[in-house]
């Protein structure tokens, strides 16, 4: 492996010429041009799979991390034989992006130590452009579709509001009293007026406890920020006393998963953790865009983003939250795919097998049975 590929920076722009041969003057066939029905240019179509791999990784992966930042470590980690070696979390987290990308594609370790320095910058370089793509293609769909379903809302309930513009977002977020109840902090009560005012001042806070090494906690305010949770997570009401009731399983969080993932791709996402980022990843996209930021960028500290997208994370990681994080994920099982999730699902008391298994059992031949609650209708 080239020795100045484990001292580059990130990668560098490059632009190859194509050769081109003067000595051969046969003529080659004009490309086909195809066309949609109505006369236009079709798109053509994505040859280079790594950039299909950024997308994956966008959404099923990490929504921010740069594959630059994540390959290079996991580069020099593998290289890394000293077992004292400690990393920051923010370093375990890249590997584990890593090593998710090496799930979805076998051999992927190999490639990466293996790989001649253009071959490892150019999947870089088509993976970052995969990431990006998708991450503006889902940015711009759920911009205007979360405006129709919200303005059939105000017309269906008959609000007393004016409709959201498809266009315009500078009347999203607290300004508007849909927007502002759904994006709020789940802490914070809408109705109050100051908060609702000091909401769209920028000057609300948060009370939190802060625990010293000593074991000592104080209390103080704290400004908003992305680790607050926004309201559309939770399906109801907010329980303060048992807030993990609902979580993640918000209307139009599901209604936005939908909108993007309903597709062979998305129902033959096998892995737990996948399902949890693709979750965290659309709760961003949804976030942003009840929000009344013009642009989408982990940075901005309207949305705080990229603080939010971790947060989700971090629930899901979460040892304390195992259980209740495994039941939610069966739960969008049932939501999305209801058809595959069936199919791991145990039989019921009605079907045929278990008439089978009593029957056998009413001739004394003993033979182990287990019994299991009905599913959920899945309804939202």
């Amino acid at each position: 492996m080239p020795a100045d590929r484990l001292h580059s920076s990130l990668p560098r722009s490059s632009s190859p010429m194509s050769s081109v041969s003067l000595g051969n003057h046969r003529r080659d066939p004009l490309p086909q041009v195809q066309l949609t029905a109505n006369g236009r240019l079709k798109p053509e179509k994505n040859t280079d799979p790594w950039i299909d791999r950024g997308r994956h990784y966008a959404r099923f992966i990490t929504m921010f991390e740069r594959p630059a930042i994540v390959l290079h470590h996991a580069q020099r980690r593998l290289l890394d034989y000293d077992e004292d070696t400690v990393y920051t979390a923010e370093e375990d987290r890249w590997y584990t992006f890593f090593e998710a990308i090496c799930d979805a594609q076998p051999g992927f370790r190999d490639l990466i130590m293996e790989a001649e320095l253009q071959e490892f910058e150019k999947i870089e370089k088509s993976m970052q452009k995969g990431q990006n793509n998708a991450r503006n293609q889902d940015t711009n769909t759920l911009k205007s579709r979360i405006v129709l379903w919200l303005n059939k809302t105000i017309t269906e309930s008959n609000l007393n509001l004016p409709p959201l513009d498809g266009d315009n977002k500078i009347s999203r977020g607290y300004i508007h009293e849909l927007t502002g109840k759904l994006i709020r902090p789940a802490l914070l009560d809408w109705s109050d007026t100051f908060i609702k005012q000091a909401l769209r001042n920028g000057t609300a806070t948060i009370q939190e406890t802060v625990i010293a090494d000593d074991g000592t906690s104080t209390t103080r305010p704290v400004p908003i920020n992305g680790s607050h949770f926004p309201m559309f997570l939770w399906k109801g009401s907010y329980n303060p006393d048992a807030p993990w009731i609902g979580f993640c399983q918000g209307s139009l969080l599901v209604k936005a998963y939908r909108c993007i993932f309903i597709s062979p791709s998305a129902a033959n996402s096998k892995k737990g953790d996948q399902a949890r980022t693709s979750i965290a990843y659309i709760a961003t996209q949804v976030k942003f865009a009840l929000s009344s930021e013009p642009t989408f960028n982990k940075y901005e500290k309207a949305c705080d983003s990229h603080r939010f997208f971790n947060a989700l994370l971090d629930w899901f990681e979460d040892p304390d939250f195992k259980m209740f994080s495994k039941d939610l994920l069966q739960w969008w099982n049932r939501q999305i795919f209801p058809a595959t999730a069936n199919l791991h699902s145990k039989s019921t008391t009605n079907d045929t097998v278990h008439r089978m298994k009593a029957a056998l059992a009413a001739t004394n031949t003993a033979v182990p049975t287990s019994a299991v609650g009905e599913d959920d209708d899945g309804e939202i």
